[in-house]
């Protein structure tokens, strides 16, 4: 008796190249194994690529042309990150694109020292950054050059888009000098 299920955006990274599932599959209980299932490998040279949807897509636009773009509520003013249908504050559904400066301050940083990010080679610098135009608003990103590891909490930092081989321009966080320990 096998279990069947679905996995959608699943990438698992093992000894061999990533592995990107978008198929049914097939888990067999006694063997652990995978059977009857569709497997791509992904060239290692590019990150997955974003699925834009009706929240998102405004984001990903302005990713492209290098511009940092997200929803301000009208409302109260607040910036919802990730995108989000209504104001998660006012519940308001009043929102308007807008496009950012891209500085925010350092809230906190960690490496993670596993191959857990497709392209990625360990040890790989994850940034919390708040924006400046609402500090609310914090964001997630990869901090290419590792700047956030020497620098203090509060730093300034400015967001930047770089585009990968794969067409898609990713968010990216760097600290600006003068914030250094």
């Amino acid at each position: 008796m096998c279990i069947r299920g679905y996995i959608s955006d699943l990438y698992l990274s093992t000894k061999s190249p990533l592995i990107y599932w978008s198929d049914h599959y097939t888990l067999s209980p006694r063997s652990n194994k995978l059977c009857g299932i569709k497997i791509t490998k992904m060239p290692k040279s590019s990150r997955p690529c974003p699925a834009p949807n009706a929240e998102t897509a405004p984001f990903w636009n302005g990713a492209r042309q290098g511009d940092l773009s997200l929803a301000r509520c009208a409302d109260c003013g607040r910036i919802p990150y990730p995108p989000k249908p209504r104001c998660p504050a006012c519940l308001s559904t009043e929102l308007k694109w807008i496009t950012l400066s891209g500085r925010a301050t350092l809230r906190g940083w960690t490496d993670i020292h596993l191959a857990a990010l497709p392209c990625h080679t360990p040890p790989t610098c994850v940034v919390e950054c708040a924006l400046v135009e609402d500090p609310r608003a914090v964001l997630a990103m990869i901090d290419e050059g590792g700047t956030a590891r020497t620098s203090q909490l509060d730093s300034p930092m400015q967001i930047t888009f770089a585009e990968d081989s794969n067409g898609w321009a990713y968010p990216q966080a760097q600290c600006i000098e003068g914030g250094s320990k």
